[in-house]
């Protein structure tokens, strides 16, 4: 095999590209970016940064993070979908853009099943249904009639279009009859401000990030999502023990690259992630916010995004909330 080296040839005989295997032998030598796909401050950016933390500190190079927020997600997924698959650009977010968009988005410009190497699983959320004080609904069965004497005239804010927020609240919506005004932001941390300012009174997010607002009473809680209570919320009840049973509906967090990454890297993500979310800190930190640790392989993550499309997909298209 003349022209190249004995290692390129063993290499290509075993039909890896040279240029891959390097690139997974040396990586990373060089600051990798982490796309954190909506705005600062909410539950998903929080993941990102610690995650981000966790690699910088285990493989010594810069892990950066840059979000790149819009349409749930999605463009920010799409940027790492278009990168090269090198081992310098991921993304960490929520099961939306890594998952569900698929079933919300005729011209979704990626497919989270072809266009994606799964790295991990980071963590799990519930969601909470929280309401402004002005609102006179105090627990679910009120918030129902409510809803139901003054149809699609309250307004219910979530993080964007196909978030979780929005999947959970329209399921609710269709086991409970209740017609309210679906209100899309960019991200949990507008919708927040908007919520705490009473420009709208009603709004379904991740729990964790609203905790200190029920707490201090700027704010409602009128139930969470999860199969059991809250642990920093115990005096809010779940959608289930209120009446619509066997209802849950959670937010998990997984890290995802381009497709065509390079043999190695993934399990070495993952093992990170995973040793990150068993530590002390990291299960303390995930506590916190009212979150629990998932890790596992890239192949635990595989198979999550099959199941939440599985799940959702019957949702989507009994609501007819696909966009173009």
């Amino acid at each position: 095999m003349r022209g190249i080296g004995r290692r390129q040839a063993l290499l290509l005989a075993a039909g890896m590209a040279p240029g891959a295997a390097w690139a997974q032998e040396g990586w990373p030598n060089r600051p990798v970016t982490v796309v954190s796909p909506y705005p600062p401050g909410g539950g998903s950016d929080i993941i990102s940064r610690a995650v981000a933390r966790a690699l910088s500190e285990a493989l010594r190079q810069p892990f950066v993070v840059e979000n790149r927020s819009g349409a749930a997600g999605s463009l920010g997924a799409a940027q790492v979908a278009r990168a090269r698959p090198d081992g310098y650009t991921m993304l960490v977010g929520g099961s939306s853009p890594i998952a569900a968009n698929k079933l919300l988005y005729r011209s979704l410009p990626y497919d989270p099943e072809r266009d994606f190497t799964p790295l991990s699983l980071v963590a799990e959320a519930p969601l909470a249904i929280i309401a402004h004080p002005s609102l006179p609904a105090r627990t679910l069965p009120e918030l129902i009639d409510y809803v139901q004497a003054r149809p699609e005239e309250v307004a219910c804010a979530n993080a964007g279009s196909g978030s979780k927020g929005h999947l959970a609240i329209v399921m609710l919506s269709m086991l409970t009859g209740m017609k309210l005004s679906h209100v899309p932001y960019r991200g949990s941390s507008p919708a927040q401000a908007d919520l705490l300012g009473g420009t709208v009174k009603l709004g379904i997010d991740t729990a964790s990030i609203y905790v200190p607002h029920i707490r201090s009473g700027a704010l409602r809680g009128i139930a969470v999502t999860s199969a059991r209570r809250m642990a920093r919320l115990p005096d809010v009840p779940t959608v289930a023990a209120q009446g619509v049973t066997g209802y849950e509906a959670t937010v998990w967090y997984g890290a995802v690259a381009p497709a065509g990454l390079p043999p190695g890297i993934a399990p070495r993500i993952a093992q990170i992630i995973d040793a990150w979310g068993r530590s002390t800190a990291g299960a303390a930190m995930l506590e916190e916010l009212g979150m629990a640790a998932l890790g596992g392989t890239p192949e635990d993550l595989a198979r999550a995004v099959t199941r939440e499309i599985a799940v959702w997909r019957p949702v989507v298209e009994a609501s007819g909330m696909i966009a173009d």
